[in-house]
């Protein structure tokens, strides 16, 4: 299940309003303040910094009047709130399973493919505050 589809799950279940997402091939300040202006978020998730320049271009001030989270965060980036990918933990399970391959003497297509997870982590930062 996708992070949309638990959110709407979840909306839905509390009976409260979601708005749909903001889907863009370039995303414009116009573009933006139509979604804004219409649906009046009090949280914006994305995976890019960019809605933070919409935000000042329209003197939007995080967390005071909206909140930001970014669900991809840099690392070690102190600007914004959200989800860093733990990509150190990634590049280490990577090592081990080629380690493995090769050990193995592993070639070629697996015949029963597998995924590994990596749960990312909340990382606070001045664009979210938590409200009463």
């Amino acid at each position: 299940m996708s992070a949309y589809s638990a959110y709407r799950c979840q909306q839905l279940d509390q009976g409260l309003p979601s708005p749909p997402p903001l889907r863009y091939q370039a995303l414009t300040l116009d573009l933006f303040s139509l979604w804004y202006d219409t649906h009046q978020p009090d949280l914006i998730l994305s995976d890019s910094g960019d809605v933070l320049q919409l935000l000042s271009k329209r003197k939007l001030v995080c967390p005071k009047v909206v909140a930001f989270m970014n669900l991809n965060l840099p690392p070690k980036s102190p600007t914004f709130a959200g989800i860093a990918q733990n990509s150190e933990r990634v590049g280490e399970l990577a090592i081990e399973l080629l380690a493995n391959q090769v050990n193995l003497n592993t070639t070629g297509q697996r015949p029963q493919p597998t995924a590994t997870l990596v749960s990312g982590f909340f990382r606070p930062g001045p664009t979210f505050t938590k409200r009463q």
